[in-house]
């Protein structure tokens, strides 16, 4: 009988309970719950709108925030990280009351909400970024850079002692201001900091010093053949890389350094083989030959061997290397027809003109340029300097004609962009000079030369097609000509150069003339030559199956020049 009348009035709190439910969902149907505060702002029984507007009222306070490290304090504004209400959020949270997916959950907080009031939180936005930006500010500043132990080398091993390292800790500063930003008060928060402990010390390097002192403080010779690069103590030490694991201090390579060592030594070892046509008739190559094997750096093997060296206290490694260029038939590298021809004269040249234009046109011959390898003239010809066996002649510094080293080597570049452009290969680097200059206009109109300069100005092309090409020169130092042929597989291209337009003439200034106290009076002595302003313009085009490659168009402005004369001091009175 009890039993049936629990049931009963079960059913009868159940079927309330489900009544009331019915009756608050059809009266707060789109609005807030009642009972639901923001910030002390009731808006139970409003909609979202309205909610919206009631919220109006709150402004956000202006607070003042500090952050307090071991030195300083670093104050800001609320104001300066765009600090505002979030009231679009407070109030969709508001609303999300006893609307979310648990069902008995929902209930529970409609009935509660009957007798107890909830409280929400504003919401509060501020940019994160500027925080973001302050904090790395501060890392910054307030940063003690630690170290580990370290040896320097000053014609000794001298030793470095390790410090310990204090820096910010990030996330944890980050953190606490983007949760004290959204509280009412101002903000003060002590920065925390975390320690950075060494993990070398100064007993760690003690403990290897005089093996690292037997095995790497002398000079290391590295040789190849006649050619040899010597690496003092400093820069032996530097390769020493010290490191420490579980088992203890150790060191190694530092292998970044290998590797630019390894790319220097490519310059002592690597050497193109180097090949002459002998005979052709026509265009066709009948006789090629490789008149040098080349060699390049075997990579692997030095690396392993320098390390063993070194790591034994040994100072000198003979340089290995693999030879190239065994393979000799001219089918094989491509080499079976005269591609183009440049040619120049050179009357008038002095001696050493004529000496430096010729060992720049043999440092060139017998290049070989690899399919889809840019040549350079400077790279291939290397520094020009006496130091190189280049001697003096006028060449164009500064404005003026003056003598210097080298003076003549334009006449090689000239002549080889002359066979360049003849050729139809891609040209992807070319100078003009800044005013005519009479040697390169005995065969051709102005606009067809091509200045170099040690190390900026270059010539350069780039080898598109499928094999090598043979950069070959003859220079004929009794006729004053010289030539350069470039060889290799035709493949269907032809070349359109038009004839140079000449326009806007500019005649030369007048002559200028400096007192020299070194001649004679009267004496007079010319030292630059007069040469008149013009433009030239000529284009080239280059097809294959008359599907047009390459278009280039050459624009030279020449300045006008004037002539100078040095002259003696005129006789006092």
């Amino acid at each position: 009988m009890i039993k049936d009348f629990l049931n009963y009035l079960g059913l009868i709190f159940v079927f309330t309970f489900l009544i009331l439910n019915l009756v608050i969902n059809l009266n707060y149907r789109d609005k807030i719950l009642p009972n639901i505060y923001i910030s002390g702002i009731n808006v139970g029984g409003l909609t979202t709108n309205e909610a919206l507007e009631r919220l109006k009222i709150l402004s956000p306070k202006n607070k003042n925030i500090t952050l307090v490290s071991q030195t300083k304090k670093y104050l800001f504004n609320s104001n300066y990280f765009k600090f505002d209400f979030d009231a679009k959020g407070a109030v969709l949270d508001a609303y999300r009351i006893g609307r979310g997916k648990n069902e008995i959950e929902n209930l529970k907080n409609k009935f509660t909400l009957f007798f107890n009031p909830f409280e929400i939180d504003y919401h509060y936005n501020f940019d994160k970024d500027l925080i973001d930006l302050e904090v790395s500010r501060i890392v910054g500043e307030e940063k003690v850079s630690g170290n580990d132990a370290s040896f320097i080398y000053q014609g000794k091993l001298v030793l470095v002692p390790e410090k310990e390292g204090v820096s910010v800790n990030y996330g944890k500063l980050t953190n606490a201001l983007n949760q004290k930003l959204g509280k009412e008060n101002d903000v003060m928060i002590e920065i925390p900091y975390y320690k950075k402990n060494p993990e070398i010390t100064a007993n760690d390097l003690i403990s290897i010093q005089k093996d690292l002192e037997e095995k790497f403080l002398k000079n290391f010779e590295l040789k190849f053949f006649e050619k040899k690069r010597v690496l003092s103590p400093k820069e032996i030490f530097a390769f020493v890389k010290i490191r420490k694991n579980k088992d203890g201090i150790y060191y190694d390579l530092n292998e970044d350094l290998l590797k630019k060592l390894t790319f220097e030594l490519r310059n002592l070892v690597d050497n193109k083989p180097r090949a002459s046509v002998t005979k052709y008739e026509g265009d066709m190559v009948i006789e090629f030959n490789i008149n040098q094997e080349g060699s390049v750096l075997d990579e692997v093997n030095f690396r392993k061997d320098f390390r063993k060296k070194l790591f034994a206290g040994d100072y000198a490694l003979n340089l290995p290397s693999v030879k190239i260029g065994n393979n000799f038939t001219k089918e094989s590298y491509g080499i079976t027809h005269v591609l183009g021809v440049g040619t120049s004269k050179f009357s008038g040249s002095i001696n050493s003109r004529v000496h430096n234009l010729a060992l720049a046109a043999e440092k060139i011959n017998g290049t070989l340029v690899a399919p889809g390898e840019e040549f350079s003239f400077l790279k291939t010809v290397g520094p020009i300097s006496s130091f190189s066996g280049f001697q003096t002649a006028y060449i164009i510094s500064q404005g003026r004609t003056v003598l210097g080293e080298g003076g003549g080597v334009c006449q090689t570049s000239t002549t080889l962009f002359r066979a360049m452009l003849n050729s139809g290969l891609p040209i992807t680097a070319r100078y003009p000079h800044a005013y005519r200059v009479g040697y390169y206009e005995q065969d051709a109109k102005p606009g067809l030369d091509a200045s170099v300069y040690y190390p900026s100005l270059d010539l350069k092309f780039r080898n598109d097609t499928s094999k090598y090409i043979l950069i070959q020169s003859e220079v004929d130092k009794k006729n004053y000509t010289m030539k350069f042929y470039l060889f290799g597989t035709k493949d269907g291209r032809e070349v359109e150069i038009t004839e140079p337009e000449l326009f806007g003439y500019r005649p030369a200034p007048a002559a200028e003339y400096v007192e020299d106290p070194t001649l004679k009076p009267g004496q007079i002595k010319q030292v630059d030559f007069s040469a008149s302003g013009i433009t030239s313009n000529f284009a080239r085009v280059v097809k294959r199956n008359g599907e047009e490659l390459y278009k280039d168009n050459f624009t030279t402005t020449y300045s006008p020049w004037k002539a100078i004369f040095l002259k003696g001091p005129e006789k006092k009175r």
